[in-house]
């Protein structure tokens, strides 16, 4: 599984840059930065060591009550940003939450998203894939 999410990380963010080249569809680029950046940290985060306790994946620390986080809607989204916060650095949480925020906005708010917001996405990845290796 983790193999599955370096790679699904890197198609997604050449399929951003692929994007980004053809400056037509910034949302989808904000979109893959952010999907891009999810799979990198969870290839960071998992396996996840909580005491005696090994969790493979999200959906694992999703499905159980014996975490010391809390996620009573059971929303992957916001239960991967509060392992980003708890078990990453504040920088790598910041950038992680920059991308998530943009992702959500230009999904589901405004998919009209400059060509400077979607740059910014593609920069802010980067930075979190830089920040993730100095861990």
């Amino acid at each position: 599984m983790m193999v599955m999410h370096k790679a699904h990380a890197e198609h997604n963010e050449l399929v951003c840059e692929f994007l980004s080249q053809d400056g037509r569809f910034n949302d989808w680029v904000v979109t893959t930065a952010f999907y891009s950046a999810l799979h990198y940290v969870s290839y960071e985060l998992f396996p996840l060591e909580e005491g005696e306790i090994t969790f493979g994946s999200l959906d694992e620390v999703c499905s159980t009550k014996l975490t010391g986080f809390s996620n009573p809607a059971k929303n992957k989204h916001n239960m991967l940003k509060s392992l980003v916060q708890a078990k990453c650095s504040k920088r790598c949480s910041a950038l992680y939450r920059k991308l998530f925020d943009r992702c959500m906005n230009a999904r589901y708010v405004n998919y009209q998203v400059s060509k400077q917001s979607a740059d910014d996405a593609l920069q802010t990845l980067k930075n979190l894939k830089h920040e993730l290796k100095k861990q």
